[in-house]
């Protein structure tokens, strides 16, 4: 910084003191750094509006900043960005409620406001070429319709290759989905109310889910069912 820049740093701080009612202070510091002020002038708070500007700048570019880190971390994860926007339509052209992925990373599952639960094939739709309203019904594997009223949840088993889905009929039923001729449940937990979430243990042995009502039911599949 030069000696100018600090002359007019120092007569910013006698202001900014000034102004703020510390006038002894301001002269103090008059003092020590040798700046004429004048004892008249009631002083100024441009240091306080210069600072207030500088600090709204470093923050936006901070935001700024974790944005583009975010933004990269996830680039760098997926690799080819572009596939971070594609879109897949539900063959049921319905709302889809919910989704999730096996853990094998192989199937994508969905569950919709009509009542289907949709088993994708990733791969086939990762590599499809064509418009993506098609897609989906390249990749489609399985589609289950038992459930009457919309699939809010929709979970995949740990242990066994079967697809869990909570839905608004009031049931929690176990799906198969590698018996290819098979489109009803192997297994239905039955409740009186709604169900809105569903939640698989680690284990496989587990089944949480929320429902209509105060209450969280804990299921045991190889009980319950």
């Amino acid at each position: 910084m030069t000696s100018g820049a600090k002359r007019e740093l120092y007569k910013m701080m006698i202001d900014q003191l000034k102004y703020d009612g510390y006038g002894a202070t301001a002269q103090k510091v008059s003092e020590d750094t040798l700046t004429a002020v004048t004892c008249e002038d009631a002083g100024d708070d441009r240091l306080a509006k210069l600072v207030g500007k500088t600090l709204e700048t470093e923050g936006a570019g901070e935001e700024s900043t974790r944005k583009l880190d975010s933004w990269n971390t996830v680039y760098s994860y997926f690799g080819q960005g572009e596939q971070m926007v594609n879109r897949y339509y539900a063959v049921s052209g319905s709302i889809i409620r919910s989704a999730q992925f096996s853990q094998d990373g192989q199937y994508l599952v969905a569950g919709d406001a009509s009542g289907t639960t949709q088993l994708y094939l990733i791969s086939k739709m990762l590599s499809y070429k064509g418009e993506a309203k098609t897609a989906s019904t390249t990749a489609l594997a399985r589609i289950f319709d038992e459930n009457t009223h919309s699939v809010e949840d929709v979970q995949f088993s740990p242990r066994t290759p079967d697809i869990v889905t909570g839905s608004k009929d009031g049931t929690i039923r176990l799906f198969n989905y590698t018996q290819p001729r098979s489109k009803r449940s192997i297994a239905v937990f039955k409740d009186d109310h709604g169900v809105n979430a569903i939640a698989m243990h680690p284990s496989g042995f587990h089944i949480l889910s929320g429902v209509d009502h105060p209450v969280v039911w804990a299921l045991f599949p190889e009980k319950e069912f």
